[in-house]
């Protein structure tokens, strides 16, 4: 009985402890409560500390892993151990029982505070500085991101394009007014009006728009700048764009210094340069990018076929001039007639120039001046010159030029793409057209009698020979593009149409080639296995009619069995041969 008494203390024991953990955490917990709403009224005030956040759901986990940890040190404490275990076993159970502490993580940017010695009051509570900066530093980075988003998207691209557009325009407006102020300055006909009249507070919208453009671009390169650093200045388009900016500024600084108006006008000038920003914004429009893209592959054979026409120019140019100069110099009397021709085949300028005018310009002037004045025979000589030269030479180099240009248009990898892209759409965009109109039902499919008064609209037949579709056989058409449940959806009718449209391509016929092949072997495959197992089963009956013979007649000599021995094994050498003979073939 005395042992048992240890056993019947215990549970009113744990108990007691049980009790007084309870009354010591409801203080805690009301302790805690009145230190957060103390917090709480310092936060609303003018000046905040750094305060401690409220209990978060992982604290609240901590504390509960403490609470249990100190009930079972309690209990362990209190309670012995059970009759029959060693004091180390005992200890050895309370240390399996007692929960692993070691393990609890501390989450990043929290801090460690101790209220007294007491385990159960140690927290981990993150400062309100770290969770602002947290949250500041992940707003400024997504609005990092989005501003990054907008201003290298094609839509950003597009706008800016578009202002160049705009800016160029007032630049011609501000040209027409000028123009309109120095006509009225030097009374020219029809500008006898006032330009403030007839243009009111034109110079001062020109001046606002001046500087709001001046702005945006500035605003534009600044931003460029910034997220490219120092690979701005690697692009000489960069460079202009640059120039252009500081050049508009210091247009708008110069008008109020005493500065020539030369000065200006080549500052002005300078603002043109704005328009080579478009060669920038070729990404956005793809004709423009294909244009420029002929152009630089161009430059070669522009390069040798001007070299071709100078050279023409030139020798035919100086042959004309040498055959004149004695004509230029004769003092006959006339010299207005002289006066002509040296204007015109004078020097080797005039000459190139001259040949230039009747090579791409009017020829008749250059002709007559030396059918009327030296000789008729010189139309002939114009008339070969010109057939020659301005037809067949100029046409060659003009055809060569062009083919030259369309081989890099066809062979550029993202126009290609481009146009194939396109040409896809525009195919889809008929597809979905007509499965709409063949959609009489609107339930977003087409049976078989919804598609055979599809094949017999005209409109829609126009539509299939379009997109190059054959419509001879209405059952077997529409077994292609249906998958068996007696419905064609959008999806198979976009994917059939797709693949059935105009003639077999080699792709097809390869693929179908690859299959009648598979297909041919398998059918030897099977017609050899069928004969082998004809022959094996014609082998069985032998060796069984043999047997029957054998065991109905007398025994037979030696000679007999090694004769019957050797057949047999003829058969089965037979047999193996043709076995490995049709493994080998397949």
């Amino acid at each position: 009985m005395e042992t048992e008494q240890p056993s019947i203390a215990g549970p009113a024991r744990f108990a007691e402890l049980l009790g007084e953990l309870q009354e010591l955490h409801v203080t805690e917990v009301s302790k805690l409560s009145a230190e957060v709403a103390d917090l709480r009224e310092q936060l609303k005030g003018p000046r905040m500390s750094p305060p401690v956040a409220p209990p978060a759901a992982w604290e609240m986990e901590d504390s509960q892993e403490m609470r249990q940890f100190s009930v079972t040190k309690l209990v362990s404490n209190v309670s012995p151990a059970p009759s029959g275990l060693s004091p180390d076993e005992g200890r050895s159970q309370d240390d399996v029982r007692k929960p692993k502490t070691d393990t609890l993580k501390i989450p990043t940017g929290a801090k460690l505070n101790r209220k007294g010695s007491n385990s159960s009051s140690v927290s981990f509570v993150p400062t309100i500085e770290e969770e602002l900066s947290e949250e500041l530093g992940h707003q400024e980075s997504h609005l990092r991101e989005r501003m990054k988003s907008i201003f290298l998207s094609t839509n950003f691209e597009f706008v800016i394009a578009m202002l160049l557009i705009v800016n160029l325009l007032l630049m011609a407006a501000q040209l027409q007014y000028h123009g309109f102020v120095n006509g009225h300055a030097i009374g020219y006909p029809r500008y006898a009006t006032n330009p403030e009249t007839a243009w009111p507070y034109a110079a001062d919208i020109f001046f606002g728009a001046d500087v709001l453009f001046a702005f945006l671009f500035t605003v534009e390169m600044f931003w460029r700048l910034l997220k490219i650093r120092a690979a701005f200045f690697k692009h000489c388009l960069n460079w202009v764009d640059f120039l252009v900016v500081c050049s508009s500024w210091l247009e708008l600084f110069a008008q109020a210094l005493p500065i020539s108006p030369t000065f200006l006008r080549l500052l002005r000038l300078g603002k043109l340069l704005r328009a080579l920003r478009v060669v920038r914004m070729s990404q956005v429009l793809e004709s423009l990018q294909l244009l420029l893209k002929c152009i630089y592959a161009s430059l070669r054979i522009l390069f040798w076929s001007l070299v071709l026409l100078m050279i023409i120019q030139c020798s035919a140019g100086m042959t004309i001039s040498y055959m004149l100069s004695d004509f230029m110099v004769t003092d006959d009397g006339n010299a207005e007639a002289r006066f002509q021709v040296f204007r015109y085949y004078g020097t080797f300028s005039k000459t190139l120039l001259t040949m230039c005018e009747v090579l791409f310009a009017n020829w008749a002037p250059a002709c007559r001046v030396l059918i009327d004045n030296v000789s008729e025979w010189w139309a002939l000589g114009f008339i070969v010159y010109r057939c020659f030269v301005g037809f067949a030479v100029l046409n060659v180099v003009s055809a060569v030029f062009i083919q030259t240009t369309m081989k890099v248009a066809h062979e550029d990898e993202e126009v290609i793409a481009f146009e194939k892209t396109k040409a896809q759409e525009i195919y889809r965009r008929r597809v979905n057209n007509m499965f709409r109109e063949a959609d009489t039902s609107g339930d977003g499919f087409i049976d078989f009698q919804e598609f055979k008064r599809m094949l017999e609209h005209p409109q829609l037949q126009v539509w299939l020979h379009q997109l190059e579709i054959q419509t001879d056989d209405l059952l077997g058409l529409f077994c292609m593009l249906d998958d068996g449940d007696g419905e064609i959806s959008l999806e198979e009718f976009e994917t059939g149409i797709m693949k059935i449209k105009g003639i077999a391509r080699s792709f097809d016929l390869n693929k179908l080639q690859r299959q009648v092949r598979k297909m041919n072997a398998k059918l030897d495959f099977m017609l050899v296995q069928n004969n082998l197992s004809d022959l094996q089963q014609s082998q069985l009956k032998m060796d069984r009619a043999s047997r029957k013979v054998v065991s109905n007649v007398s025994p037979a000599p030696s000679g007999e069995l090694m004769s019957n021995t050797s057949t047999g094994e003829k058969y089965s050498k037979m047999w193996m041969k043709l076995r490995g003979a049709s493994r080998d073939s397949f």
